[in-house]
């Protein structure tokens, strides 16, 4: 949850959107490691920009009103693990 720890997860949530795809793997771990500190990530200072890279990189959209992205259904598995978890 420091500064710098946090800011590489964000990082590396940036460059595994560079193929979601193809590293779709990669991305379910990391979502699968994350899910059991979601709590205390979106209550913590530095910990909440991780959630919020998670949810920017792989969103259907910009806004509400636009349609989906292509293949964009693809990301809900990718930002699933935040939204079972705050339930």
């Amino acid at each position: 949850m420091n500064l710098h720890g946090t800011r590489v997860i964000q990082t590396l949530v940036e460059a595994l959107a560079a193929d979601p795809v193809f590293l779709s793997r990669e991305i379910y771990a990391i979502g699968a490691q994350m899910s059991q500190y979601i709590f205390d990530m979106s209550t913590h200072t530095n910990g909440n920009h991780v959630i919020q890279a998670f949810l920017l990189t792989f969103k259907a959209s910009d806004r509400p009103e636009q349609s989906d992205r292509a293949g964009s259904e693809a990301f809900g598995g990718y930002t699933q693990f935040i939204f079972n978890a705050c339930m």
